[in-house]
């Protein structure tokens, strides 16, 4: 599955296409989810993260899509360029 990078759409796009800071894309830790949108799909989804790893973040999907290839609980490895958005967990 390939992933569109947030952060290319962003630069294209500034004021239609919202991003989160660079900042605050290296503070992703387990347990927040991170909203990534699938170009085979075109579909936006949330993963739960389960790791970050030097730049390199793992989750399980938290979605269920609609088209085919992908589905709720499969493993999605990401970059920070292709995170959305982000909901914190709560303490």
């Amino acid at each position: 599955m390939r992933l569109v990078d947030a952060q290319q759409m962003h630069q294209r796009h500034p004021d239609t296409f919202a991003v989160p800071d660079l900042v605050t894309l290296n503070t992703i830790r387990p347990g927040d989810c991170v909203k990534v949108a699938f170009e085979d799909l075109r579909e936006r989804m949330w993963v739960l993260v389960t790791g970050n790893d030097a730049g390199t973040i793992t989750g399980t999907l938290d979605n269920d899509p609609i088209g085919e290839g992908i589905v709720y609980g499969d493993t999605v490895t990401l970059e920070p360029r292709h995170v959305l958005d982000i909901l914190r967990r709560t303490a």
